[in-house]
Formats: structure tokens, sequence, C-alpha cells
């Protein structure tokens, strides 16, 4: 509830009652701040009315006030796990970047060895050579899947804590 003002409730509403009767027109106040006597702030919406008194001339205000403080409160939280779940949402777009760009090249490594294994007669030592590189990319590749399984079981674990 912050951004909202207390003010001194007895004069604030006396003057928003002559404002009221001067101009004949219904008054609305979005949000006002009270603090009751436990210390506990609470926000009301307002809306004020001029009528005139029955059998007389008098003029007079119809105030009604709702206390809007848990829907205040609710409307925060909501704003909260809103902008918490569009984070997680531009850390998942970005985490899924990284994780096709780092798996692109060893695939990438693979595919062009196997392709040259197929098409190409090689010799035995030109074989042994390429059959090296493909373990190379294998192993690249296998440490991108085990850096990205890190990656989730500390994420996993940072979640777990902050539902605790």
């Amino acid at each position: 509830m912050t951004g909202v003002q207390t003010c001194a409730l007895p004069i604030y509403f006396l003057k928003q009652d002559q404002e009221v009767i001067l101009s004949g027109a219904t008054k609305t106040i979005e949000e006002n701040a009270f603090i009751d006597h436990k210390g506990f702030a609470h926000l009301f919406y307002t809306v004020k009315v001029p009528f005139t008194v029955a059998g007389t001339n008098e003029q007079a205000v119809l105030g009604i006030s709702l206390d809007i403080t848990k829907q205040k409160l609710a409307e925060a939280e909501r704003s909260k796990m809103i902008a918490d779940i569009v984070q997680r949402n531009k850390d998942l777009e970005q985490f899924s970047y990284i994780i096709s760009h780092n798996l692109r090249a060893p695939v990438a490594n693979i595919l062009g060895i196997t392709n040259i294994m197929q098409t190409i007669k090689l010799s035995k030592e030109e074989s042994l050579k390429v059959i090296g590189y493909l373990d190379t990319a294998t192993k690249n590749l296998d440490n991108v899947i085990k850096d990205i399984n890190h990656i989730l079981e500390l994420k996993h674990g940072v979640n777990e804590i902050k539902e605790k």
C-alpha cells in the first residue's frame, strides 16, 4: 500500500463533503488510507453523493466506503507473480537459444564426419583419423548435454528453495 497518503481524516472528509454539497456532484475517492486503532493500514474506496434531507431544504452528503485493502494486496501479489512469470519466460527463451546454439556445433560436426565416411573412400589411416574426429565431436556433444543437465539441476534446486 505504498504511495497512498494518510491524512487527518475528519478534516479531509469535511472538505470532501463541502465540495460535494457546493458542487452538487457525486465525488469518487479511489483510494484513501486509514490506520486503525491497532496500527494496521487499510485502503478505502469511497463515493459521496449529495442529497436533500426529506421534508427540509437541508443539504447533506451520503458517503459509502468500501475496504479494498485485500483487493489491493491481491493485485500487488498478482503483479509480482506476473512479473516473475515473464522473467522466467525470458530465461527459458534465452536458455533454449543457448541450448540450440551449443548443441548445433557438435551435431553439425558429427553429421559432416559421417557424411565424409559414407561418400569418400578413405584409406585405413584416414579412416582412423576421421574416427578420432568423430570421437571428439561425440565427446563435445556429451559435454554439452552434461552441462545442460547440471544447469537444470541447479535451477531445480533454486526453485525448490524458493517454494520452501
